[in-house]
């Protein structure tokens, strides 16, 4: 069968071409719960009711595809809700699994569809059950949505960019954290597929940062890789909290520069998404966003090439958007790491050892 899922959902290109004639995709990561009788819980039940209202309500939703893998609980559970966009597609429905299932189906969706937009979504708060996720669940999925994540468009004198309004992002999302690793606040974000093919395929891109950590910690021209980092989401299956911020490319923005902790159950709906590119480092960054930076500038030449491509690559990703501000001495982007990349064979093989 043609369209028959290899590996963790990986289809054949025809897949993506029938499914899809819209020029936006969403991919939802749902959790239905892990209830021995399989049965779905009223807070979850409650929770992705409110949320797939969230996306119908959203101006994209009407020129959008979603595309969606249920993980635990009973595949049946899925028939009682209303598709909230255009079209909806269900993708696979997993007894166990993590974000990494829905993101490699989304980065398959980019290499078939490099001129389109996606964005990325789960059920907060359907395993940890707080008030914190659902604040968190609401405003990060209304940001993502938000007419100004899905064009990312900004004005020139907010970039420091003599562009003429064109796109001046390639990822959005609620807040851009520095600390304790790049990435998104809850992990809900809008990109476009030509920055998203940057990447390696979630699989092999896990297995090969865990593998630099552990080469890093007897290598004495590098930051190693910190407890800190790995216990707040850096490395192992909390790898996909950093995985869509991890590209040479990295062009970041965001819509609300407020802590997410502040806001008030109640009051999110008042917020109105604002996008702004996120503060670029000073010229001499306090130690901790200092290392953060070193180490992710670490990871990229590790992961993308030699310094010599790194800097071709990158003259218009994070060291501009980001580092282009701190001193020679202290900027990483100038730094000389010696560090021996991934062999380029790796890259070719990325494909085939995500579909095995």
């Amino acid at each position: 069968e043609a369209n028959k899922k290899r590996g963790l959902g990986i289809r054949d290109d025809s897949f993506w071409h029938h499914h899809d004639t819209k020029l936006h995709a969403i991919f939802f990561n749902i959790y239905l719960g892990g209830s021995s009788s399989g049965e779905l819980s009223p807070r979850i039940h409650r929770n992705l009711k409110e949320q797939l209202g969230q996306i119908k309500s959203s101006n994209v939703s009407r020129r959008s595809i979603l595309y969606y893998n249920t993980i635990g609980g009973m595949e049946a559970n899925r028939s009682s809700f209303a598709c909230p966009t255009a079209q909806c597609v269900h993708l696979d429905h997993y007894e166990r699994g993590w974000e990494d299932v829905t993101l490699t189906q989304l980065r398959d969706y980019c290499r078939v569809h490099p001129n389109r937009t996606v964005s990325y979504l789960h059920n907060k708060g359907s395993f940890h059950a707080n008030l914190g996720n659902q604040i968190i669940r609401r405003i990060a999925t209304r940001s993502a949505l938000s007419d100004a994540c899905v064009t990312m468009k900004i004005m020139p004198n907010e970039t420091g960019n003599d562009d003429d309004g064109r796109q001046s992002c390639n990822t959005c999302g609620l807040t851009f954290q520095q600390v304790p690793h790049l990435h998104y606040s809850a992990n809900f974000w809008t990109s476009n597929c030509l920055y998203v093919r940057q990447l390696w395929y979630p699989t092999p891109y896990k297995r090969h940062r865990d593998a630099m950590c552990s080469r890093f910690q007897n290598q004495t021209n590098v930051i190693p890789c910190t407890d800190d980092e790995i216990a707040n989401g850096g490395l192992g299956r909390n790898a996909m909290e950093h995985w869509v911020v991890s590209g040479p490319g990295l062009r970041p923005c965001h819509v609300f520069t407020k802590p997410f902790t502040l806001f008030e159950t109640g009051f999110e709906s008042l917020l109105q998404p604002t996008l702004s590119v996120p503060n670029k480092l000073k010229s001499k960054p306090a130690k901790g966003a200092h290392q953060v930076a070193t180490r992710h500038v670490q990871q990229v030449y590790y992961l993308y090439g030699n310094q010599k491509d790194f800097k071709v690559i990158n003259s218009t990703g994070i060291c501009i958007s980001l580092y282009s501000r701190i001193r020679k001495e202290y900027n990483p982007c100038m730094r000389n790491f010696q560090i021996t990349p991934v062999p380029p064979s790796e890259h070719k093989l990325e494909f085939n050892e995500t579909c095995q």
